[in-house]
């Protein structure tokens, strides 16, 4: 597991000692102020994207998850675009496809998320492309997600069924009755 740990000045890994309730350090990734890690494995080498400011992605490999882990030639892969720079979840790895998240944080943190199709990823190589025309996931305008939303979780279940898990923001002054949040869950 890794934890969002920014307050840490750090990406921390940890390992189930009695899962789920019971978890050790296992060692720091990175050291810095890095925001919403994701981290996955792809063509035999570990890959680790961060962002240390709402408008920067860095992408950073290693042969081993425990590291050591160096910046990829191409990283910083973003500077100053905070619709795009930040994750908002793990990457979706999908028939021999793999898709980031992105968090757009402008005019505000988290506000929408966008799908990006990362094209090329090697030792020396990284290129990606919008995955949709729009964002996936945007304000509702009411309840639990009314201002916004900033992170999601994909998991195919079974052959061509799929759930998601959702991170949004609402106003903190409007009650959210369980039985409308239940429908707005069984719409997704």
């Amino acid at each position: 597991m890794i934890p969002e740990s920014h307050e840490a000045y750090s990406v921390r890994l940890y390992r189930a000692t009695v899962f789920p309730t019971k978890w050790a350090h296992v060692c720091d990734l990175l050291r810095g102020n890095c925001c919403d890690t994701t981290v996955f494995r792809h063509m035999d080498k570990w890959w680790l994207f961060t962002s240390d400011r709402n408008d920067v992605l860095r992408l950073y490999g290693a042969p081993d998850v425990r590291g050591p882990w160096a910046e990829h030639p191409k990283s910083p892969l973003i500077v100053g675009n905070a619709h795009v720079a930040r994750c908002a979840g793990r990457i979706l790895q999908t028939d021999g496809r793999l898709i980031r998240f992105a968090q757009d944080c402008a005019p505000i943190y988290g506000n929408q998320v966008h799908a990006f199709e990362i094209t090329s990823l090697s030792d020396t190589e990284y290129e990606e492309r919008p995955a949709t025309d729009g964002p996936i996931l945007k304000a509702s305008g009411t309840g639990w997600n009314a201002r916004g939303m900033h992170q999601i979780d994909v998991q195919e279940i079974r052959k061509g069924e799929w759930i998601a898990s959702v991170d949004g923001f609402g106003d903190p002054h409007t009650p959210v009755r369980a039985d409308a949040l239940a429908a707005r869950k069984s719409e997704n």
